[in-house]
């Protein structure tokens, strides 16, 4: 919910532009896991990974 919010205030995003948004959970511990949905910028992915994190796309949660 609060992601739907920060996209629509911060980044002036339309209702349906953040209900169609991919989605991400970070999971810090027990080890670094972003579980996401379709979607997210191939960019972002690399630098993620590259920051140590594990990547888990999901088409749904």
């Amino acid at each position: 919910m609060y992601e739907f919010i920060l996209n629509a205030v911060e980044f002036n995003m339309s209702a349906d532009e953040v209900v169609n948004s991919p989605r991400f959970h970070h999971q810090l511990w027990p080890k670094k896991m972003i579980r996401h949905h379709t979607g997210l910028d191939a960019n972002v992915v690399k630098a993620l990974e590259e920051m140590g994190y594990t990547l888990d796309q999901r088409q749904f949660w």
